[in-house]
């Protein structure tokens, strides 16, 4: 009986902001002595954009080798946090097997924008001091 080929798909990225375009780093590591031929990476998401293609070719994954792929995501929303997803698929042939390997990474998008207590007193004050500023001229004016 022939052992299996199994590879671990695996996402790293950094903190997303909505509107700005991140990069994401997929490493694909072969974890069996099998060479994997004709790879195919298909890349879904959902609450993300992706940039760019959804499928990336992997000519020949070695035995014990370790692959990085890099690929970009965003988000459209600037004023509220989202949560999306990616769902990864490795197909591909090792020998006579078929090999399907899937992987799914949730991803936070925090918002570009937040508008909370802070921001409102911050608001707040802006608004009084350009009112103490023009109101007397306003008043000067109208005399």
């Amino acid at each position: 009986m022939l052992a299996e080929a199994k590879v671990e798909l695996r996402v790293e990225s950094d903190q997303v902001f909505s509107g700005f375009p991140v990069e994401v780093k997929l490493t694909l590591e072969n974890k069996t002595g099998w060479t994997i031929h004709n790879g195919l990476v298909k890349i879904k998401s959902q609450g993300v954009v992706l940039v760019g293609k959804g499928e990336i070719k992997v000519d020949e994954l070695f035995p014990f080798e370790k692959k990085e792929i890099k690929f970009k995501l965003r988000s459209g929303n600037l004023f509220n946090d989202e949560k999306g997803s990616i769902k990864l698929e490795l197909t591909g042939s090792s020998g006579f097997q078929k090999i399907s390997q899937t992987s799914r990474a949730n991803i936070l998008i925090k918002s570009f924008f937040s508008f909370g207590i802070q921001q409102g007193l911050l608001l707040l004050i802006l608004l009084l001091i350009c009112a103490g500023i023009f109101t007397p001229k306003i008043l000067r004016f109208k005399k």
